[in-house]
């Protein structure tokens, strides 16, 4: 092999190994932007996915909250119509008793009256 053959295809060898080297390294540089931005996807997933599991969680103890402040209420309820039923039933025994007491008394101070 001649001299000049011989650096034409040391050239052509130099030439292809920077070519793959330079190919090699493009497609290195690709797969790490691409893992970065895979990456980057999945963090903000994770995060969407924790704030959305944050906000049901709240929204659960916001539901309980409710739910035992609604049997709060209903129990105080359920008091209060056992108070006024309890008044009503007062009110008949003592409203005659007292209505009798105050005619009594009324027709007791018309006759001191009457006699004055």
């Amino acid at each position: 092999m001649s001299e000049d053959a011989a650096l034409e295809l040391g050239a052509e060898i130099v030439a292809n190994s920077v070519t793959f080297i330079i190919g090699l390294m493009a497609i290195i540089m690709q797969q790490s932007i691409a893992s970065a931005t895979e990456k980057k996807k999945e963090k903000k997933e994770t995060a969407e996915a924790e704030r959305i599991e944050t906000t049901m969680l709240d929204m659960r103890r916001q539901i309980l909250d409710v739910g035992m402040r609604v049997e709060q209420l209903d129990a105080q309820l359920r008091e209060m119509n056992r108070t006024i039923v309890a008044m009503k039933e007062y009110g008949k025994i003592t409203v005659p008793q007292t209505v009798a007491k105050t005619e009594g008394k009324n027709k007791l101070s018309s006759k001191l009256e009457s006699k004055s």
